[in-house]
């Protein structure tokens, strides 16, 4: 389908810096922590079982907590 992506990370301890997708994203936590940070939703600690939902360009951040790996699989959907 031309208009979904999806990935996966598994037992990553993978850093990004703050960002934005020009697409509708779902992330799901599978295993371990992340601190997720957005202007909408401010610094938390999300975990296994959590659903995160970011509107297109609305720039975030989602890490590991530190020191600890975390696997989570993420779906962009096109938001024309």
């Amino acid at each position: 389908m031309p208009y979904v992506e999806t990935r996966r990370a598994c037992a990553s301890r993978t850093c990004y810096k703050a960002h934005s997708h020009p697409t509708f994203s779902i992330g799901a936590v599978d295993q371990g922590n992340s601190i997720f940070t957005s202007h909408f939703g401010g610094t938390q600690q999300i975990d296994a079982g959590t659903l995160v939902l970011v509107p297109a360009y609305v720039e975030h951040a989602c890490n590991p907590v530190p020191d600890l790996a975390w696997s989570y699989q993420m779906m962009h959907l096109d938001a024309h």
